[in-house]
C-alpha cells in the first residue's frame, strides 16, 4: 500500500509539474515560438459568459508583448523617449513585483518598447529598441551582465529600431545584430554574454527574431533577412543552406515551418509577397524548390497550420485601405496548392493584429478595435465563434493594437498603447 501511495505521489508530482510547464508563455510566439498553446480546457464561447478581465494596468507606448513563467509576468515597457523599463507583475492580480530601469535617450519611429522578454529559470533576457542586451535576475531584478548590439558589433540602429526577441538555446543566448556588415546571428554565454561564435553576414534592417527549428530532420536556426532565409547551425552559426528567392525591404513575420518538415512558409508585407518553399536533403547535400507564390502576405505576424491548412491575417499597407480590405483580412490557405481558400476582407478586418491558436481554436485581436475574437479554423469558411471589446475603441492611442500575446493557465495577456490586460479564458 505504501509502494502504491508513493507511485500515485509520484506521478501526481509530475503530471503537475509537465502541467505548469505547459501553461508558461516564457517567450515571444508561445513556448515554441509558433504562436500555438498547448492548453486545454479553455472556454469554447464567449456568447453566454464572457471571459473576465482579471486585472488592468497602464504601460507605456509600444509593440513589445509580454512573456509568462511561474506565474510571472514579464513586459518590456518604455517611459517616453527616456529609458527603457523591464517590468515583472504578478499573474493572479497585475501588481508590479519589481522593475529593472536603464537610460537610453532617443526616439525611434513608432514609439515604445518593439520586442518580448524571453525567460529561464534564474534570468530574464531583453533587446531594446536601440540595441541594449540584458541579463536581469528573476529573483532581484538586478542585471548579471549587458552589452549593446550597436556598440559591440557596428554601429547602425535599423529604421524603426531593434524589434527581434531574443532565443534561449541551452547556454546560448542567441541574438541579431541587423547591420548589413554585422554577423547574421551571434550566440552569447546567456549567464555571462561572453561572445560565443558570430556567423557570417546576412543582410541588414530586419526586424524578424531567430527560431530553433527541425527541417528535413536537421535542428537550427531559422531566421529571414531582407535577401535571404538563412538555416544555421545553433552549435556554430555556420551556414546549412540558405534561400534567395524572397526579397523584402523590412521582413518581420518569421517563416512557418509545416508539420512535414519540409515545407516552409514565408511572408510578409511591403509588397513582397509569400512563397512556398521545399527543403530536402540528401546526404551532406540540400535541394531547395519553389513551390507557389501569392502576391499578398502578411505583414507582422506569421502563418499557423491547423490540419491540412495555413491560417494568417492577411493584411499588409496595401491593403488597409478602404478600396483595398477585400483583398485582406483573415485568410485560410490550402499550403498544397496556394489557393487562398477564403479570406474575410473588410469583415471582419483584423488589421494587424497578432493571432493565436489554442485548444482548437484561433485567438484574434483586431489591431484596429481591440475586439477580441475566437474562430473555429476550417477551410468550409469563415465561423466566428464569440467576440469580446478588450479595449475602449474611442480612446487616444487604442489602434496599433499589434503586439504578440500570451496565453498562459488560461490567462490571456493583451496589450494595447496604453494598458496591459489579463483575461480569463478558463472554463
Amino acid at each position: 500500500m505504501r509502494t502504491m501511495l508513493s507511485s500515485l505521489l509520484l506521478i501526481t508530482v509530475i503530471a503537475t509539474a509537465a502541467g505548469q510547464a505547459n501553461a508558461d508563455w516564457p517567450q515571444f510566439m508561445g513556448p515554441d515560438r509558433t504562436g500555438v498553446s498547448p492548453e486545454t480546457n479553455l472556454l469554447t464561447s464567449w456568447n453566454e459568459q464572457q471571459p473576465p478581465v482579471l486585472w488592468r494596468t497602464p504601460i507605456g507606448e509600444g509593440f513589445g508583448g509580454a512573456a509568462v513563467r511561474d506565474d510571472q509576468v514579464y513586459l518590456l515597457d518604455r517611459e517616453g523617449d527616456e529609458r527603457d523599463v523591464l517590468r515583472m507583475f504578478d499573474l493572479a492580480n497585475g501588481e508590479e513585483q519589481w522593475r529593472f530601469a536603464y537610460d537610453r535617450p532617443g526616439r525611434l519611429s513608432h514609439h515604445g518598447s518593439r520586442s518580448t522578454p524571453t525567460v529561464d529559470d534564474e534570468l530574464v533576457f531583453t533587446v531594446g529598441g536601440f540595441g541594449d542586451v540584458h541579463a536581469v535576475s528573476r529573483a532581484t531584478g538586478e542585471v548579471a551582465w549587458s552589452t549593446n548590439l550597436n556598440q559591440q558589433f557596428r554601429e547602425g540602429t535599423p529604421n524603426w529600431g531593434f524589434a527581434q526577441s531574443p532565443l534561449v538555446h541551452g547556454d546560448l543566448l542567441i541574438v541579431t545584430p541587423t547591420h548589413p556588415e554585422s554577423p547574421g546571428l551571434v550566440a552569447l554565454n546567456k549567464r555571462n554574454g561572453a561572445v560565443v561564435w558570430e556567423s557570417e553576414a546576412f543582410g541588414g534592417d530586419y526586424y524578424a527574431s531567430p527560431d530553433l527549428r527541425t527541417v528535413a530532420g536537421v535542428e537550427g536556426l531559422l531566421l529571414i533577412t531582407n535577401n535571404q532565409v538563412t538555416f544555421a547551425d545553433p552549435d556554430d552559426g555556420s551556414t546549412i543552406w540558405k534561400y534567395n528567392g524572397y526579397n523584402n525591404s523590412h521582413p518581420i513575420p518569421s517563416p512557418t515551418v509545416l508539420d512535414d518538415g519540409h515545407h516552409i512558409f514565408i511572408t510578409g508585407g511591403y509588397g513582397a509577397g509569400s512563397v512556398m518553399i521545399h527543403v530536402a536533403k540528401q546526404g551532406d547535400d540540400y535541394t531547395i524548390e519553389e513551390r507557389f507564390r501569392l502576391e499578398g502576405g502578411a505583414q507582422v505576424h506569421p502563418a499557423i497550420q491547423h490540419g491540412d491548412h495555413l491560417y494568417l491575417n492577411f493584411n499588409e499597407n496595401a491593403t488597409l485601405r478602404r478600396n483595398t480590405m477585400r483583398n485582406g483580412g483573415l485568410a485560410c490557405i490550402d499550403p498544397a496548392s496556394g489557393e487562398i481558400v477564403w479570406r474575410t476582407g473588410e469583415d471582419p478586418n483584423f488589421d494587424r493584429g497578432n493571432v493565436i491558436f489554442a485548444d482548437g481554436a484561433l485567438i484574434i485581436l483586431d489591431g484596429q478595435n481591440g475586439l477580441l475574437y475566437l474562430v473555429n479554423p476550417t477551410p468550409t469558411g469563415y465561423e466566428e465563434i464569440s467576440q469580446t471589446q478588450v479595449f475602449d475603441p474611442d480612446r487616444p492611442r487604442s489602434n496599433n493594437i499589434w503586439a504578440p500575446m500570451a496565453l498562459s493557465d488560461g490567462r490571456l495577456i493583451v496589450r494595447d498603447q496604453n494598458e496591459l490586460v489579463c483575461l480569463d479564458l478558463r472554463k
